[in-house]
């Protein structure tokens, strides 16, 4: 399934983070655990709009 979802999401390779993603969930790629630097590859899981609002400028800022 991992193959089949980085597909979808677009992913080739590089450098990833994945923030706030629930319990369980996995891509099997390396990634960072902090938001620092640069990125080829960002996903935000968030519950609202003023999570989102909180967090995409600063994920925006970080990725190439």
């Amino acid at each position: 399934m991992s193959e089949e979802l980085l597909k979808k999401l677009r992913y080739k390779e590089g450098r990833a983070i994945i923030l706030n993603a629930p319990e369980g969930f996995h891509l099997d790629i390396p990634g960072a655990d902090k938001l620092e630097g640069t990125f080829d590859f960002v996903q935000l899981f968030t519950s609202s709009v003023i999570y989102w609002q909180d967090w995409y400028k600063a994920c925006l800022s970080t990725a190439r």
